[in-house]
């Protein structure tokens, strides 16, 4: 945060701020009304991250139809 120029790190901070603003309950963005909401999604991600990473660790994506060979892997 240090090394942002002051205007981006206020835009940044911002962000965060409290807000009575209402939701669509379709944002992606997944949006806290409070800590009940966070606790939810805290829940959430502890249950779905590691398989999810174990997952991906398995069988990585192929990136531009390339798939490192076994021997490239080690």
């Amino acid at each position: 945060m240090r090394e942002l120029p002051e205007d981006v790190r206020e835009h940044y901070l911002r962000s965060f701020a409290a807000t009575t603003q209402t939701v669509d309950p379709t944002d992606v963005w997944f949006a806290y009304y409070d800590e009940t909401d966070a606790a939810i999604w805290a829940d959430f991600l502890s249950r779905r991250v590691e398989p999810a990473l174990q997952a991906f660790l398995a069988q990585p994506p192929a990136y531009f139809g390339h798939r490192p060979s076994s021997l490239e892997s080690r």
